[in-house]
């Protein structure tokens, strides 16, 4: 539904980065999560970036606040989406 009333070339965007091999640190202390962000650009309603650090997968929303006004509301719902991914896939592993 959005998509439709989307003026624009790109409506969305998702970008993932593989996670450094081992424990990273800045400063000498140990990184324990990122902040990720991804690119904003004109006529973009919304980018989800996904990062790991360590043990944890961490991910940063940027949205435009006219066409994506409930951003809160699908950011709140992806731990538990993720949590039925990763049942659903240690289920078909086993």
């Amino acid at each position: 539904v959005l998509q439709s009333q989307s003026t624009s070339r790109a409506w969305s965007h998702s970008s993932s980065y593989a996670r450094p091999p081992g424990e990273l640190y800045f400063g000498g202390a140990r990184l324990i999560g990122m902040h990720p962000l991804g690119p904003i650009f004109p006529g973009l309603a919304l980018d989800i970036t996904a990062i790991g650090c360590g043990e944890s997968l961490d991910l940063g929303f940027v949205a435009c606040r006219k066409r994506v006004p409930d951003l809160w509301d699908l950011a709140d719902v992806v731990p538990g989406e993720l949590e039925r991914l990763l049942s659903r896939q240690r289920a078909e592993a086993s």
